[in-house]
């Protein structure tokens, strides 16, 4: 079967996008991108397929999404006999949202480091996801600017730095 390419509406001037989705339910079918994804679960569960596996999410869960990895939020029908609505926040940046070399540096190499690892899908230990959830709800209402991006910088330092996920 073959499985989509999901071309993301990042602007070419912009650093990142950041979407918030309320659904009845997660309906994107499995996919790919060129960029990584940082996707916050506000509120639901059910099952994440992910390259080759199949995980559990539900609500505070935090995942990192390398490109190129194939993947699909699915709730199940349990979820869906909630009539709960479906709620995630999603930061999608290209691989050189810095610059080409900015990840060569010594300062970032944790990040870098925690990149690569993404390639197969990192979920984050709950303690590490909480604070991940702060901020991310924060970044949303910080207008675009110097400081959004630097936001955005000092979590994915933090989330690097922490060491606390696991690869999928």
């Amino acid at each position: 079967m073959l499985i989509p390419q999901e071309v993301l509406g990042i602007e070419e001037n912009t650093a990142y996008l950041i979407k918030e989705f309320k659904l009845p339910k997660f309906n994107s079918p499995r996919h790919f991108h060129t960029e990584y994804e940082l996707i916050i679960i506000k509120s639901s569960f059910g099952k994440l397929y992910i390259g080759d596996i199949i995980e559990d999410f539900k609500e505070g869960d935090v995942f990192l999404i390398g490109p190129h990895l194939p993947h699909c939020f699915y709730n199940t029908r349990e979820f869906e006999i909630t009539g709960a609505m479906a709620h995630a926040i999603v930061i999608q940046f290209k691989p050189d949202f810095l610059g080409h070399d900015f990840l060569e540096l010594v300062e970032t190499r944790e990040i870098a480091d925690m990149f690569l690892r993404s390639v197969k899908g990192i979920s984050f230990d709950k303690i590490t996801a909480s604070y991940a959830n702060e901020q991310i709800v924060q970044l949303l209402d910080i207008p675009r600017s110097y400081s959004s991006l630097l936001h955005l910088l000092s979590l994915l330092g933090h989330l690097a730095e922490k060491k606390q996920y696991r690869v999928l």
